[in-house]
Formats: structure tokens, sequence, C-alpha cells
């Protein structure tokens, strides 16, 4: 058949004002464009240029800058939540060691545990790969 497409993709804000900027600067090209075909500019142009060419560079600026942060952001709460992961399998094999805890009790929710590192591990590495290099 074919590989299962994930539907849960979300466009964030960071995306959002990429696109922002993106259309500013696309339109300061085609305002420029069809003002040098025809010799008929709307406005005056320094001030489509200015308007439209420091809209988009900042908004793309922003937007760059919103995407590092969101991703270390998502990096760090991962990472947190891994080590808070770690505890409770430490607590629970303690409590196991003191006969609190029978050992099919102690499987079950230790596979529940494992399972939810491997995923936080999976996404850690895919977010670390799309790093950028320094």
């Amino acid at each position: 058949m074919g590989k299962m497409v994930s539907a849960k993709k979300e466009i964030t804000l960071p995306w959002i004002i990429l696109s922002a900027g993106l259309l500013f600067s696309s339109l300061n090209l085609i305002v420029e464009v069809v003002g040098q075909l025809t010799n008929i500019y709307i406005l005056p142009r320094p001030v489509v240029w200015y308007v439209f060419n420091i809209t988009g560079s900042l908004l793309l600026l922003i937007g760059f800058i919103m995407m590092m942060f969101e991703r270390m952001l998502e990096i760090g709460v991962l990472k947190r939540r891994k080590m808070e992961i770690q505890d409770i399998m430490n607590y629970l094999k303690e409590r196991y060691y003191k006969k609190e805890l029978s050992e099919s009790e102690l499987r079950k929710l230790y596979a529940n545990m494992v399972e939810q590192l491997a995923e936080i591990e999976v996404k850690l590495k895919t977010l670390e790969k799309k790093k950028p290099k320094k």
C-alpha cells in the first residue's frame, strides 16, 4: 500500500509569520515588476519599496527567531518529561524492592514507561537532527 501519513501537522505561529514575510517580499517584487513594465506606479516607489521590503524582512526575521525558540522549548519540555519518567521508574523499582508492588504490576507499569521513553527519544532525535549546525 503506502506509508501512513499523520494528519496531525499543525501550522504554528512562526510559519504564519514566515508566510506573511514572504507575502510582503513578493508584493514588493510584483509592484516593482509591474511598475517597470508599465511605467505606472500606484504609490510612489520609495514608499512602496520601504513599506513592503521592511515589513517583509522583519516578519521573516521574527519568524525564523520564533522557530528556533519553539524548537528549543520543545526539546526542553521533552528532556524534562524524560527525566520525570526515569524518576518514576526508579520509584517503581524501590516500591518493588520494598515488596509494595507485585512483579506483574511492576512489569505492566514499567512497560508503559519504557514505551513513553522510546517515543520521547524518537522525538528528541528528530528535533536534534533539525538543529542548525554551528
